[in-house]
Formats: C-alpha cells, sequence, structure tokens
C-alpha cells in the first residue's frame, strides 16, 4: 500500500531525530522524489516541527514531542451495517456484478455468501460489499498517525466521506436511506484498527519482541464500543520497535502517559509547599492540643478537690441528720404525754364551762329563798363533782 502523508512526515521526523539531514539524504532514505520531500518539509516547518540551519534540516523540541506522542494507526476496517429492510438488493447486485465484468471490483465467495472488493486507488483504500446474513459495507483504511483517538475518529470520517463520493462517481449507490456513513458512537458502525506506540529508545533494547499481554475484559474500538475480540498488547517489530495493542482504552492510556508524568512532576513542588504548610498547621495544633491538654488536667484536679469537699460536706450533714432523728426519737414519749395533758385540759375546760352554768344557776336561786335548803344540797353536788374533775386532770 502507499504510504500516507502522515506517515512519511513521522518517517521524516524519526529520521530527523537521530541526526540533521539534507533534502538528497531524506529523499534517498526514503525513496522519495526531491520535490516531495520539499513539500513534505516545509509542511513541517510550517507546524514548527523541524527548523533549517543551512542546508541540514533538523528536528525542534515541538517535533520531538509530536513524534513521541503520535500514534499508528493501522489495520483499520470500518464496519458499517446496510439497511437491509430498505435496499434494494436486486439493484445493488446488478450493479456490482457490472462492476466485476467491467473489472472494477472482484468478486470472492466467502464461507456460504458473496463478497465485492473495489479497490480505489486515488485514496488508497479498498471497499468491501458483504451480501451474507447481515449485509456489511466494510473500508479497508490506510494507515495514518494521530496524537489522540479524537484525531483519529476526525481523519476517519474524513477519508470515510471521500470514499463515499468516490464510490458515487463509480456507479455504487451510497443512499442514506441504504447506509448511514457517519462515524459517530451513536450510528451503528465499528471501527476496528490496531494501535501502535513507538517504544522509547532507553528501554527498547531492553524488552523482547513477541511478549503479549491479555487484559481480563473485551477490547473496545476507536469509538469507545465493546468489541468481540479479547483485549491484548503485545511488542511488533514490523515498523521498528512498538508497543501494539487492538484496545482504544489501552492505547489512551498509554498516550496520556507522559502528560499524567509530567502534571505529576509539575504538582510535586505544590504538594511540597502543601505538606510544609500542614506540617506548620499540625506543630500549631500540637501545641495548642498541648495547652487544652494542660487545662483539662487542672479541670480534673480542682473537680476531685471539690469532689472531696463536698463528700465531706454531705456526711457532716448525714451526722447531724441521725442526730436530728436520735434526738426527735427520744422526744417523742414526752410529745405523747403533752398530747394526753392537752386533752385532759380540754375535758378540764369543759367541766368548769358547766360549773359556771351551774353557779349562775345557783346565784340565781339564792336569790330566791324559798329554794334555800334545796340549793344548798346542790351547792354541794357541786363541790364533790368539782373535786371528781380535779383529782381526774391530775
Amino acid at each position: 500500500m502507499r504510504k500516507t502523508k502522515e506517515c512519511r512526515e513521522k518517517e521524516i521526523l524519526s529520521l530527523l531525530l537521530k541526526r540533521p539531514l539534507t533534502v538528497k539524504d531524506i529523499a534517498t532514505n526514503l525513496n522519495i522524489g526531491i520535490q516531495y520531500s520539499y513539500r513534505l518539509l516545509n509542511e513541517l516547518r510550517e507546524k514548527g516541527l523541524i527548523k533549517i540551519e543551512g542546508k541540514y534540516y533538523v528536528i525542534t523540541d515541538k517535533g520531538k514531542a509530536a513524534l513521541n506522542q503520535k500514534v499508528r494507526f493501522h489495520n483499520i476496517k470500518v464496519v458499517l451495517r446496510i439497511k437491509k429492510h430498505k435496499v434494494n438488493l436486486d439493484e445493488l447486485v446488478k450493479i456490482l456484478e457490472k462492476k466485476v465484468l467491467e473489472k472494477k471490483a472482484k468478486k470472492v465467495r466467502l464461507n456460504n455468501w458473496d463478497a465485492y472488493y473495489i479497490h480505489l486507488s486515488d485514496l488508497n483504500a479498498t471497499v468491501q460489499i458483504n451480501l451474507a446474513k447481515d449485509l456489511t459495507v466494510v473500508i479497508h483504511l490506510p494507515e495514518f498517525y494521530a496524537s489522540n483517538r479524537n484525531e483519529a475518529i476526525l481523519k476517519v470520517h474524513n477519508e470515510v466521506v471521500q470514499i463515499r463520493k468516490a464510490l458515487t462517481l463509480e456507479g455504487i449507490p451510497t443512499y442514506e436511506e441504504w447506509v448511514d456513513f457517519r462515524i459517530d458512537p451513536s450510528n451503528d458502525c465499528n471501527v476496528y484498527c490496531e494501535y501502535g506506540t513507538e517504544i522509547p529508545e532507553k528501554i527498547k533494547d531492553k524488552i523482547e519482541p513477541g511478549v503479549v499481554i491479555t487484559f481480563n475484559r473485551n477490547a473496545k474500538d476507536l469509538l469507545g464500543k465493546q468489541i468481540d475480540q479479547i483485549a491484548k498488547a503485545w511488542i511488533d517489530e514490523s515498523v521498528g520497535k512498538e508497543v501494539e495493542s487492538n484496545d482504544s482504552g489501552y492505547t489512551d492510556n498509554f498516550i496520556l502517559m507522559p502528560e499524567r508524568v509530567k502534571d505529576i512532576h509539575e504538582e510535586i513542588p505544590v504538594i511540597k509547599n502543601e505538606i510544609k504548610d500542614i506540617k506548620q498547621k499540625i506543630d500549631g495544633y500540637n501545641g495548642f492540643l498541648n495547652k487544652v491538654e494542660d487545662a483539662v488536667k487542672r479541670l480534673a484536679e480542682a473537680t476531685e478537690e471539690s469532689t472531696k469537699k463536698a463528700c465531706k460536706v454531705m456526711e457532716k450533714q448525714a451526722e447531724i441528720g441521725l442526730l436530728y432523728a436520735k434526738n426527735l426519737e427520744t422526744h417523742i414519749p414526752y410529745i405523747e404525754n403533752s398530747t394526753l395533758i392537752l386533752r385532759r385540759i380540754g375535758d378540764f375546760m369543759q367541766l368548769a364551762t358547766q360549773m359556771l352554768k351551774n353557779q349562775n344557776f345557783i346565784l340565781e336561786r339564792l336569790n330566791n329563798k324559798d329554794d334555800s335548803l334545796w340549793l344548798f344540797l346542790f351547792s354541794v353536788a357541786i363541790l364533790f363533782m368539782l373535786w371528781i374533775m380535779v383529782w381526774r386532770v391530775l
């Protein structure tokens, strides 16, 4: 396959990474024409990836960074689903058979279905139309380099747009109601490819080829969709020594690794300052905690002393209460006797009241001389009752 412009630029940067070269040296190493070499070199200069010193071309720091970050996307297959319920299959087969007769297409029997291959030489791409149970259009794209997955998706999309135009010019129907050519995660399509990243020079000689690492999950295609392949990575030497993978998720992490290391390196001084500030705050907190500890200790001592004093006061109060109870118990008989005396005094007062009434009656009778004897006897009776009353009280 003819190499794309991106591949040639990658190769030029790889050559200049080793040593400065003239345009003739570059054309000879890559086996390309002088004019094409000039055109590629001028574009690299405009991007700031290389510079010229005298008659020699030299790679810049930006070029080194771009070279290290670029991923080689190859073995690219774009699988588009044909809408079986909308396509006119008889019309499609008729057109494809005509292209076979015109030798613009090739018909191949695969298992139990027919596949038609149409090579688009101008785009260095091949379109495969499978008339199987699941009708598909498979577009085989040439390899290219990109810095990240989004850039690669855009490149694939642009290539598919050009291929659709070329198919239309060849008389192959590309109706939207038959096939959706959009390269988008929401579309019913997959983009299968392999991803190659160059191994750094420092460790390239330490890694043996043939190493394969499998991951315990399915791989993801370029659009991030899971595919029916086990995710894996391996060492490949077909184009230099590369780490290759069939999984876009692994490749994303691999691409971002230098940036993440750079971010971590830039964050280290900030983290050190933050750790220093935290240490100072901890030291301040320790001093504050020591003061709090001393205050709590003094409070505990004061509380213990107050508790002792309170216990002594309570003991005294308990002793006083006990003495009061004993004293009260001693005076209970006196209280009972006093109650009895008061009761008798009450009886005496009742008798005295009665005597006063009787005395008033006697005085009234004394005024009547006819009743003198009867009054005398009555007075004697009252005196007797008074004597009895006094005796009972005492």
